[in-house]
């Protein structure tokens, strides 16, 4: 039987850390965090997308829209 998250722990374990760096060298730590977070749900998703090859730069591009859309939020809700 296959395993059921189709090796997502293991890409959790070699990349968490990298992207919550990511994030934390552009937002505050707590913001990183959830970053991190909301990307590897993003990977879990869609983890057929993720290049078994070089997950990382997926990973990171992944990253980088999740905190432009908290960038967007955080506008909005300064602006209201």
């Amino acid at each position: 039987m296959p395993d059921p998250d189709d090796g997502f722990a293991e890409l959790w374990d070699a990349h968490y850390e990298d992207v919550l760096g990511y994030a934390a060298r552009r937002v505050d730590l707590d913001t990183a965090r959830d970053v991190a977070a909301e990307t590897f749900l993003v990977a879990w998703r869609r983890r057929g997308q993720v290049p078994a090859d070089r997950p990382f730069p997926w990973l990171l591009n992944v990253a980088r829209n999740v905190l432009a859309n908290e960038t967007r939020g955080q506008r909005r809700r300064f602006r209201l």
